[in-house]
């Protein structure tokens, strides 16, 4: 009988460690995650500033992400997001996007972040 009971606290310490390795494992995952989506938040706010001073010198809007950073305005590490991958920038006329792939490295999923900039002549 003392057996049985100490086998089955056993156990049951036995799930509940690996029930809190579990979570430990996926809460550092989700913070990462977290991290990772607000230093690519911080970046493109980076970019808006940038892009925002541009026009402010120059008159034009920036006809790529690359104009921002050869005329001074951004530093040429901003054009990698957190993963690693090339931000994204479409132009047409007085809009701008910018996009981060995200954790998929994939522009166009559902797990982008991007910045619409819109400018004014």
């Amino acid at each position: 009988m003392i057996k049985k009971t100490l086998r089955i606290i056993g156990a049951v310490v036995l799930v509940l460690t690996a029930g809190l390795i579990v979570l430990y494992v996926v809460g550092r995952a989700e913070l990462r995650a977290e991290a990772a989506r607000n230093a690519t938040d911080a970046q493109l706010y980076t970019i808006r500033k940038a892009a925002d001073t541009y026009v402010i010198k120059r008159h034009e809007t920036p006809p790529s992400l690359g104009a921002l950073v050869d005329g001074g305005f951004l530093p040429p590490d901003l054009l990698i997001d957190f993963w690693g991958e090339p931000l994204a920038f479409t132009r047409d006329g007085t809009r701008a996007d910018v996009c981060s792939g995200g954790p998929d490295h994939v522009v166009g999923t559902a797990d982008d972040l991007c910045l619409t900039l819109r400018f004014r002549h």
